[in-house]
């Protein structure tokens, strides 16, 4: 099994897009953390992630908005 390890998106779109084209051949992807920043929310990093399959670990960030 490959692993896709990810952190730190922060909102940030393209770069989200980015790393889930580099991880394409991977079995599993997890961000560790990071995916949204402090009070910004972003549906669209969401929607990417739960389109690929992915799982996330809350972050300090993410645990804000929480």
């Amino acid at each position: 099994m490959k692993l896709g390890l990810f952190s730190d998106i922060h909102c940030n779109v393209r770069g989200l897009e980015r790393a889930l084209q580099l991880l394409d051949d991977c079995d599993e992807l997890l961000c560790a953390g990071g995916l949204l920043y402090q009070y910004r929310f972003s549906g669209e990093v969401l929607a990417l992630l739960r389109q690929h399959r992915g799982h996330a670990i809350v972050g300090n960030h993410d645990k804000t908005i929480l």
